[in-house]
């Protein structure tokens, strides 16, 4: 495997549950700059669909539920 290959890191395709490496970060990071994962591309919803929920992705779609403990701060 090459060290400074990207796409090394990137997750089998079809797996959404997949736990992949943090990819190589540069030996000169710059400050306030963000640092990606690569993502692989899996499934979309309908547009329709994607505007009520308010997002393309469902891997990103994380509604809000007022009784779940994780939103009052509590684990």
């Amino acid at each position: 495997m090459y060290p400074n290959n990207p796409t090394h890191y990137l997750p089998p395709v079809g797996d959404p549950c997949y736990i992949y490496p943090i990819p190589f970060m540069p030996r000169q990071v710059m400050l306030a700059n963000a640092y990606i994962p690569y993502q692989s591309f899996v499934d979309a919803y309908s547009l329709s669909e994607a505007l009520m929920k308010g997002t393309l992705f469902p891997e990103l779609f994380q509604p809000y539920v007022p009784e779940d403990k994780h939103w009052k701060g509590e684990r």
